[in-house]
Parts: C-alpha cells; sequence; structure tokens
C-alpha cells in the first residue's frame, strides 16, 4: 500500500503538469488540451494559442456527430489520444500548413512514433490525407 502513495503522486503531477500546458515538448508547439480525437490546442513560440489539426488521419465527430454511435466511439478516440500524450515522455510536433478553418496541420509524434499510426492502430481512426470524408455511423 506504501508503493501506491509516490506512484499516484507522480501520475497526479504529470497529468496536472500536461493539464495546465507546463510539458515541454521535445520541438515545435507545446500541446494544451485535447479538443477531440484529431485535434489539440497548441501553444506556439511567437503565436496566441491555436487549434492543431493532426494530420494522417481521421476519427469520429464529437461536436456534430450524425448517430450516438458515431458520438460514443469520438468520446473514445478523445479520451485514447488524451492518454497517449499522457504516457508520453517526449513531445514533437510538426506544423505541416493551416486547414480551410485556419486550424495549424500538425504531425504529432510522441517518443518518435506518429500518433497517426497509435490511432488507426487501436481502432479510433482511419487513414485520412484530405478530401471527401466517409461517415461514421454503421
Amino acid at each position: 500500500m506504501a508503493v501506491f502513495g509516490p506512484v499516484l503522486f507522480v501520475v497526479l503531477f504529470r497529468v496536472a503538469e500536461i493539464a495546465t500546458g507546463y510539458t515541454t515538448p521535445a520541438t515545435g508547439c507545446r500541446v494544451t488540451g485535447v479538443v477531440d480525437g484529431d485535434t489539440v490546442r497548441l501553444s506556439c513560440p511567437g503565436r496566441e494559442e491555436d487549434r492543431g489539426r493532426l494530420v494522417g488521419f481521421d476519427t469520429p465527430e464529437v461536436f456534430s456527430p450524425q448517430c450516438a454511435s458515431e458520438w460514443r466511439r469520438g468520446v473514445a478516440a478523445t479520451a485514447f489520444l488524451r492518454r497517449e500524450i499522457w504516457a508520453a515522455d517526449k513531445i514533437e510536433t510538426r506544423i505541416r500548413g493551416t486547414d480551410r478553418y485556419g486550424r495549424l496541420l500538425v504531425a504529432l509524434y510522441l517518443d518518435g512514433e506518429n500518433i497517426a499510426a497509435r490511432m488507426v492502430a487501436s481502432g479510433h481512426a482511419r487513414v485520412y490525407h484530405g478530401g471527401a470524408r466517409t461517415g461514421w455511423c454503421e
């Protein structure tokens, strides 16, 4: 039981650190929050806080779902992305431009691995490189 106290402290500190934006990325912008399964909030040097659309994959919608199952899967994708970011020791962002909504297009690497691969492998996302998207309702 005595082991859980220090472990809990470390976990809570790490969560608070990321939640408040104090995690310093290895390179690029700092991830300050998760909006949904493929969108994050970013703090970039010399800029106001931005939203970043993660590239290479698409996840179900949380804010404008077409059905209840899409919303549920979107919530699961969001939680998965958040856990992956929290667990990462090294966070790297690479800006790839902007989308039509003004969001930064961002390749996100956690411990050297592109998050797109993890999201797709986990079943929370589909590969996506732009263009028309297919629906998530069954």
